[in-house]
């Protein structure tokens, strides 16, 4: 475990840099979903440590009315170690460290993983690279730490396997463990492992090893169901009786996207000539497996029965996953062909994840075969033998290809930053904020509204959230309304808010009193 851990933090500190050279001073994420990952973890703190509750509902953000949290990618997994973490460093480094960890330990669970199936050293170390370092994950550092915390997912489908083929009762309760982290950081992940889970117990029950007895799957079930049901289950009756809005709607994904590598690239002027053609968010399209796995992937189908008796699953579980990723209708270069896809059929039945699972997030589970694909290939070359040495030549060229292939475009660097008026507002006495200062471009920039708020403490108007209840929702536009017609007396008296903030360059009208002002922004006392 440590010299698979040096290896992937060693890459990590390359692929990454000049992130390790400002470990104290930036965050590692952007400013816009990485500011709401920064709020995340703030929030789990202050819920848990000063007001001494859950964190799946809040009255700091949507105030006065607050909101629900349970539609939120709260990843609160990497808030419950920040925890621990802020008793003895600033949330900056907290954070940063929590991104390191997850990089860092998916490789390593990955390792494992690999190793269990192909039973060799350097071939599963190759598998936790590709994996922790694909194109998918190394682009959600552009602010979706939720879906950079990966770390559990190959352990639980590790576990999992070893469940079903020598049932303990030990095993099963850190299996369902396992399952409960999963579902700590990412609502997708928890989904995608029960399907693989549900895969997996067919495919070994169809190959006949599978064994189980009723203590280990008693406490499987049991000790599962009692640590992952209720927050779903919240999530769902939540959604059901107070429909949840903000969700994205099921788009395909470009099927060149899968084969070549985009704008996260470090190297990406080279195929600039088509991701420039892709008007999509640079982090949701970014699953290019790389032409050198891609190649083993074929090697791996052509010589499946000499690479043991599951190749052949992972290449079926590939093949699955990546055409789901596809989403509804094929995809390419930027445009539809309207050709329906498999995924068409899942949205049809359950219309509910037409607006909540963004098909090019399955890419994972494609990637995660891949992974195990590549150290089987690799452990075949390498094993002894009178082409021993050639393997090694064909190895070391797989890694030199995945090491480019795979290099990422520097990362961004959010700084941290305190506004004169932020510090001016966390002087000021307790009291509700209406922060429109927080602008960006000239526009009000709702992941600033948030870190402002973890720099103040003050509950806050509005707020940027992933999923936001519709009664919520019809509220936010109520104060919307009471904002623009400059009701300050009702916004005082009926919403409770004592502070309002603007742009220095836009005033409010009327007469209210200024208890700062510089040249970038105001601060007046309504209350």
């Amino acid at each position: 475990m440590i010299l698979p851990g040096l290896v992937y933090l060693g890459f990590f500190c390359l692929y990454t840099w000049p992130w390790v050279a400002h470990p104290t001073t930036r965050f590692f994420t952007d400013s816009g979903d990485g500011y709401q990952n920064v709020w995340n973890m703030w929030w789990v703190n202050q819920a848990l440590t000063h007001l001494h509750q859950l964190p799946w509902h809040t009255y700091m953000l949507h105030y006065p009315y607050g909101t629900t949290l349970l539609g939120q990618t709260m990843n609160p997994f990497n808030g419950l170690v920040g925890v621990v973490l802020l008793r003895f460093v600033p949330l900056v480094v907290a954070f940063n460290l929590m991104v390191v960890f997850s990089f860092v330990a998916t490789g390593v669970t990955t390792f494992w993983l690999c190793r269990f199936f192909c039973g060799r050293y350097v071939p599963s170390l190759v598998g936790g690279f590709f994996m922790t370092f694909s194109a998918y994950h190394m682009s959600k550092t552009l602010g979706l730490m939720q879906l950079v915390s990966l770390e559990w997912v190959p352990l639980f489908v590790l576990l999992w396997w070893r469940l079903l083929l020598r049932p303990r009762a030990r095993l099963a309760a850190g299996t369902a463990v396992t399952l409960l982290l999963v579902l700590l950081c990412d609502y997708y992940y928890f989904l995608f492992s029960v399907l693989a889970a549900l895969v997996i117990l067919v495919h070994l029950r169809r190959t006949r090893e599978l064994k189980l007895d009723a203590t280990s799957s008693a406490v499987f079930v049991g000790l599962s169901g009692l640590l992952t049901i209720p927050l779903p289950a919240a999530l769902i009756l939540s959604n059901l009786t107070d429909p949840m809005v903000g969700g994205h709607k099921s788009t395909g994904t470009d099927v060149l996207s899968l084969l070549l590598p985009g704008g996260h690239w470090r190297f990406s002027h080279l195929t600039q000539w088509y991701w420039g053609a892709i008007h999509v968010p640079l982090g949701d399209y970014s699953a290019y497996l790389s032409i050198t796995a891609s190649t083993l992937l074929v090697i791996a189908a052509v010589t499946r029965r000499r690479l043991g008796a599951h190749a052949g699953f992972w290449l079926g579980f590939a093949g699955v996953s990546f055409a789901l990723s596809l989403g509804p209708y094929l995809v390419f270069h930027g445009s539809s062909t309207g050709l329906p896809m498999p995924f068409d059929l899942i949205r049809k039945a359950f219309p509910l994840l037409d607006y909540n699972i963004e098909p090019v997030r399955i890419i994972v589970l494609t990637t995660l075969a891949t992974a195990i694909l590549i150290s089987l290939v690799l452990s075949r070359w390498t094993a002894r033998g009178s082409h021993r040495a050639r393997g090694r030549v064909l190895t070391g060229l797989v890694c030199a290809g995945l090491v480019v292939e795979l290099w990422p475009a520097p990362p961004p660097l959010t700084p941290v930053t305190r506004p004169a008026y932020v510090s001016a507002l966390k002087r000021l006495p307790p009291g509700a904020v209406i922060d429109n200062a927080a602008t960006a471009h000239g526009r009000v920039d709702k992941s600033l509204q948030l870190y402002d708020q973890v720099l103040t403490g003050k509950p806050i108007a509005f707020g940027y959230i992933s999923r936001t209840p519709s009664t919520v929702a019809a509220a936010d536009a109520r104060l919307q309304q009471t904002i623009n017609a400059h009701l300050y007396g009702v916004l005082c008296h009926k919403y409770g808010f004592h502070y309002f903030t603007t742009p220095a360059s836009q005033p409010l009208p009327g007469r209210l009193r200024v208890v700062y002002q510089d040249s970038n922004a105001i601060i007046y006392q309504l209350c």
